[in-house]
């Protein structure tokens, strides 16, 4: 369908200019995808085939959505990784975070909220991706413009009604250096 579709004359780099409808949930928060493109949903769903489908369309994989978000930080586990919710295997997700790092992607890119791929991968546990990032040379100590550090997420988010803690992340970001 994206191959009829993009030879049809789709914009491959389409911009959402408002949410998507949704029947209930929290993988694509309302508010943090205005000005995604195709490719930065592709890379928060992790989906490899369409990634290589968009970019050998002419994608361009530096257009960030309308909060500064770029799809690395999609990729490393987006705004929310709700684990009663995601089918995102976490090996999908960092085989999606190394395809981006190999096209050039930069680990340290913040949204405008100051937050890096580390705080999101932080935020949604996945350890391979944190050591992932970690080894690509994403900073431990960055911080948010609200002053956390991956750890300071990792140890605990408000998330609606829930503190959501990420033990072994915190062990995981203590054991790779982070104070």
């Amino acid at each position: 369908l994206i191959t009829a579709l993009l030879a049809h004359g789709a914009d491959v780099n389409a911009r959402l200019t408002k949410a998507p409808p949704r029947a209930a949930g929290t993988q694509f928060p309302d508010y943090l995808l205005p000005g995604a493109t195709p490719f930065f949903l592709a890379a928060y769903v992790s989906d490899l085939e369409v990634l290589r489908l968009l970019r050998a369309a002419g994608a361009d994989m530096t257009i960030r959505a309308k909060n500064e978000a770029t799809p690395l930080l999609a990729a490393s586990g987006g705004y929310l990784r709700a684990d009663y919710e995601t089918r995102i295997p976490e090996a999908d997700a960092l085989a999606t975070v190394q395809q981006l790092r190999e096209w050039g992607s930069d680990v340290m890119a913040a949204n405008a909220a100051g937050e890096t791929p580390l705080h999101a991968a932080a935020l949604a546990g996945l350890d391979t991706v944190v050591t992932y990032l970690v080894e690509q040379g994403a900073v431990l100590t960055a911080k948010t413009k609200n002053g956390r550090t991956p750890l300071d997420v990792a140890s605990g988010t408000e998330v609606s009604t829930q503190l959501v803690v990420r033990r072994s992340t915190v062990a995981l970001l203590k054991k790779l250096g982070a104070e």
